[in-house]
Order: structure tokens, then sequence, then C-alpha cells
């Protein structure tokens, strides 16, 4: 599946990753609309958090629940 994502500071992107598996605690959701955080947005153009790779990003969402 496709993940938009912090490449390094100061670089974003889209990248591959594993189709998630649900656990007993979990909720897969198909995201419908994504929008960045401040933190996203400090962390990839300011390095808030350090220098990170593939860090998937847009944690904030209204989604689609396919599987609980």
């Amino acid at each position: 599946m496709k993940a938009y994502a912090m490449l390094e500071i100061g670089k974003t992107g889209w990248i591959e990753k594993e189709v998630p598996k649900c656990g007993p605690m979990d909720a897969i959701c198909r995201p419908i609309a994504i929008a960045p955080c401040t933190s996203d947005v400090h962390t990839v153009w300011e390095g808030a958090m350090g220098d990170r790779h593939n860090l998937i990003l847009g944690h904030e969402c209204a989604a689609e629940v396919v599987e609980v």
C-alpha cells in the first residue's frame, strides 16, 4: 500500500508499505481525507523530532473502518 512519509528532513514523498494486520484491539481504516498536524510540519521542515526516515505523516483524518 502507498503511504505519504517524511523521507528525511525537508523531504517528503510516497513510499510502499506492507498492508497492516489487524490485532485484537485494532481497527484498519481506509483514509478518505488526511491533514498534516503542526507536529508533522515542524518535524519535516525543521527536524523537530530529529532526523527521521520513512515516518508516516497525516494521522489526523476522516476514514472508513474496513476491519476490526
